[in-house]
């Protein structure tokens, strides 16, 4: 898959790669890696109203280092997430099979008090 967005962690800021959202710039940005580099990506913006930075817990930080790095010390270190947009993905059974089933079962536990989890987000 062709990565077409990122978030910056704690800060909210997101960057989309703009050949890949509109038909008028397809020519520009849409190979795996953007012919002009750095430049095939948008600016990156900030929504107050985004679940991103909602003020929810866990914060995306915390949800990272305590359920998919599996990182107990939860450190605040920046991070950021490229990822496709538009709910796509794929993961290879080696890999589904590298972690033990009670990882996938507390995963679904996070997922299921509500509704609407923030969690749900996050998996995303």
């Amino acid at each position: 898959f062709v990565f077409s967005a990122a978030s910056h962690f704690p800060s909210g800021l997101q960057a989309s790669r703009a050949g890949m959202l509109f038909k008028t710039l397809r020519s520009r940005s849409k190979s795996s890696c953007p012919k002009e580099g750095a430049a095939g990506w948008g600016e990156w913006w900030f929504d107050a109203d985004h679940p991103h930075v909602s003020g929810r817990k866990p914060s995306m930080l915390e949800f990272y280092h305590r359920f998919v790095a599996l990182d107990e010390k939860n450190t605040e270190q920046p991070l950021t997430l490229a990822f496709p947009q538009g709910a796509r993905f794929a993961v290879s059974r080696d890999r589904i099979q590298a972690r033990p089933r009670s990882y996938y079962v507390m995963l679904l536990q996070q997922l299921s008090h509500s509704n609407d989890p923030i969690e749900g987000y996050w998996m995303e």
